[in-house]
């Protein structure tokens, strides 16, 4: 069988690189050959069903994706998603992470640190960020604390406009925290951020700011001072699980 991978690999984030790992270590052991395709609407829109491209696809099916669903029905190819924020989150079978049980366990963890404050920043709109959020939240309020939150847009940081707006957005929420502070992150990238906007106040980590960031990117967490905790997530599993639903 020849499947079809569109997992966005080229951005070289832990959790495209371990899907498509995962997705990956499923076919060898099932001799399939893989193919990764991240235009992959369009390899689909010049086929026909005399001649398939791929025997079944996994993919990241965000909205400029949405199309690729209607082509591989033409086709009579089946699609497995594994983007939590798809629009066709409902409409497509998928394998995604427990993202609540991952905003529980950045709660619980930051509880059993001894902490009273605690801070959450989140993307908007991107689902998995604002189910980790919402659980993380909901778990530190049934211990009897409050959650300053922030919602950030999706690319508040790709242009210097966007970054400068932003970060003065975070640099104001920051200036209401009551030290000692409980930071949870969904993403790494945001947790060292913060960190280093911490660093600039003359705050300590983790004795003033204990920061818990998202999905174990290595290289953003220990690799730099203060080393940072975060969630592994097990997005390898995902890619495997993706690839046998298929």
């Amino acid at each position: 069988r020849r499947i079809g991978l569109a997992v966005e690999f080229h951005l070289l984030y832990k959790r495209h690189i371990d899907i498509f790992t995962g997705a990956i270590r499923y076919a060898r052991q099932h001799h399939w050959t893989t193919v990764n395709d991240d235009w992959i609407e369009s390899t689909l829109a010049k086929a026909s069903p005399d001649d398939l491209p791929f025997d079944g696809i996994i993919a990241r099916v965000d909205a400029p994706r949405v199309g690729l669903t209607e082509e591989a029905n033409r086709l009579g190819i089946p699609v497995v998603n594994v983007l939590t924020s798809s629009p066709l989150y409902d409409a497509l079978p998928g394998v995604f992470p427990d993202y609540e049980k991952i905003g529980r366990m950045r709660a619980e963890h930051l509880l059993s640190r001894g902490l009273y404050h605690f801070a959450c920043p989140a993307i908007r709109g991107r689902a998995s960020d604002q189910r980790e959020a919402a659980a993380f939240t909901a778990t530190i309020e049934a211990a009897g604390f409050t959650v300053a939150r922030l919602d950030l847009p999706p690319r508040w940081g790709d242009t210097l406009e966007a970054y400068r707006h932003n970060n003065h957005l975070i640099e104001r929420w920051m200036d209401s925290w009551l030290l000692p502070m409980g930071v949870a992150s969904c993403e790494d990238v945001m947790a060292r951020h913060i960190a280093t906007r911490c660093l600039e106040r003359g705050w300590r980590i983790p004795d003033d700011v204990a920061i818990i960031g998202g999905h174990n990117e290595e290289q953003v967490c220990d690799q730099l001072s203060p080393s940072l905790s975060s969630v592994e997530v097990g997005f390898e599993k995902v890619g495997y699980e993706a690839a046998r639903l298929l």
